[in-house]
């Protein structure tokens, strides 16, 4: 696994250092499960900060419920490839035919869970919800990688795997 010094990571996610600590300094970095290490960072949690960002500046969110919401992004795993597949497609300036979105969704009477597919199945699969906060994944990863590129940083094998 890749790990990013703060740099890096920053500049993956238009972060410059002090926002960094300000959105550390009040819990409202997203997390990820795992070991602590330090003042490196991983790709994936690039991807979730981004994640966070498009709830709050978007959709109005708190910081604090963003990063929350965002930390549950972990599990974007079981479509990975389908994100890195379509990520990749936006990024060659191909056309893609459905995108993958990460939701918190809310149901009544139930607790909110995450999801992570298209949004024709996010729809289908959730029948009247009172509140969907939702970011589309595919266009997180595509802006991720332009600015992978943008500033050479190598994400290797990370979009092979999330892991």
């Amino acid at each position: 696994m890749k790990l990013l010094n703060r740099v890096e990571w920053g500049q993956l996610t238009d972060l410059d250092p002090e926002a960094i600590n300000s959105l550390r300094r009040r819990d409202q970095l997203p997390t990820v499960p795992g070991p602590t290490m330090g003042d490196r960072y991983t790709p994936l949690s690039a991807l979730l900060m981004e994640i966070a960002n498009e709830f709050a500046n978007k959709q109005g969110i708190s910081r604090t419920v963003a990063a929350q919401h965002a930390s549950r992004g972990f599990m974007i795993d079981q479509r990975w490839a389908d994100v890195a597949a379509t990520s990749n497609d936006l990024y060659q300036g191909g056309n893609v035919a459905e995108e993958i979105f990460f939701a918190v969704i809310e149901l009544p009477g139930k607790k909110p869970r995450a999801v992570c597919d298209t949004l024709t199945e996010i729809v289908a699969a959730n029948p009247n919800p009172t509140r969907i906060t939702l970011c589309n994944v595919t266009r997180a990863a595509f802006e991720m990688r332009k600015r992978a590129a943008r500033h050479k940083i190598d994400l290797g094998d990370f979009w092979g795997s999330t892991k």
